[in-house]
């Protein structure tokens, strides 16, 4: 019977719990995630799940991302980074494995490749990274940050520093949450993180439900005041306070774009990015001076030469609209200006 890899929990008191007799009992309401059920059946897992609790004595709300969860998901995130990084002379091989482990109160992210220049023997290098967390205590995203960081390349001195710079884009595509896309675009991102980082980066600060109040007003907001990593795992215990949701949507994309001449048109690419609206959405659209562009998350505007003036300019409107799971609404525009500048020694008419 396997242990849940990732359990979430919730201590529900009398002001949300409207379907039980006696209100003045506290429930737990608990969230077992497995990577691998072994083919157990329902009542198999949830017998492993109220072994794994409760996780909230003397809290609200609880989270525990098991030592197991945080490798699994490291190497799936890992396969799908590519191990091939050009470098000026060279480039480097990464290995097909990425190491995650917990060393007392410290995430030990580790991966080993080499360094291949030509006409020159190979560099096997190995790159470890030791990260401790702790609770953001600012208040601003993300609630986990790391206070605590050292980065080791073994491998000759006069490449380790090469080889650290090639490796934090791969280090930066470990993903183990879906989290908020606001906070994901507004989150500072260090420049070489291992699995740590990128966890508490990534660590939850709300959770996004329906709405049928009072049980469910749309959103919990999660506020983590407790911080435990150890054998086990990475552990947040704190409490949560029910709020309606404020729905919002962004353009993420330039608002100006400036050219040289002869080149007269481009195309750039907008994407939605979206606060406090639950997915799947059931509509979204995208309208570009007045007219129907797209449907999709991201969009491509043209822009291009009107001949009017010289040298051309113009400014277009870009607006979103969508709807989420719920029936909520949210609309943004941008105007964004385009401009052609002459060419060097160019005389403008």
């Amino acid at each position: 019977m396997p242990n849940p890899d990732v359990v979430f929990e919730l201590a529900i008191n009398r002001d949300i719990q409207i379907d039980d007799d006696d209100l003045s009992v506290k429930r737990i309401l608990s969230i077992g995630l497995w990577a691998d059920d072994g083919g157990d059946t329902d009542a198999q897992l949830e017998a492993a799940l109220r072994a794994a609790g409760p996780l909230v004595p003397g809290r609200g709300a609880a989270l525990l991302f098991t030592a197991s969860a945080l490798q699994f998901i490291a190497s799936n995130a890992w396969g799908s980074v590519n191990k091939k990084i050009d470098a000026p002379i060279g480039f480097v091989r990464l290995s097909d494995d990425i190491s995650v482990e917990i060393d007392t109160d410290v995430i030990v992210t580790t991966v080993r490749g080499q360094y291949k220049v030509r006409f020159m023997p190979n560099l096997p290098f190995k790159l470890r990274i030791r990260e401790r967390l702790d609770v953001q205590r600012t208040g601003g995203p993300p609630p986990l940050v790391v206070v605590e960081s050292t980065t080791k390349v073994v491998v000759g001195v006069l490449k380790a520093g090469a080889i650290l710079s090639l490796l934090s884009p791969a280090l930066g595509a470990l993903t183990f949450w879906k989290g908020d896309e606001l906070a994901e675009r507004i989150a500072p991102t260090p420049d070489v993180g291992g699995a740590g980082g990128n966890l508490a980066a990534q660590w939850p600060a709300e959770i996004v439900t329906d709405i049928a109040p009072p049980a469910r007003p749309g959103k919990f907001i999660l506020l983590w005041t407790d911080l435990l990593v150890d054998a086990t795992g990475v552990r947040t215990r704190g409490a949560f306070l029910p709020s309606a949701r404020t729905p919002e949507v962004f353009i993420n994309g330039p608002a100006s774009i400036a050219l040289q001449q002869p080149h007269g048109s481009t195309v750039a690419t907008y994407r939605v990015v979206t606060l406090d609206l639950r997915p799947p959405l059931q509509r979204l659209r995208w309208i570009i001076d007045g007219v129907t562009a797209g449907r999709r998350a991201t969009q491509e505007v043209r822009f291009g030469t009107p001949g009017v003036v010289d040298p051309p300019e113009e400014t277009r409107l870009v607006r979103v609209e969508v709807t989420d799971a719920d029936g909520l609404v949210a609309v943004r525009e941008r105007s964004v200006h385009f401009q052609v500048k002459p060419a060097p020694g160019h005389q403008p008419l």
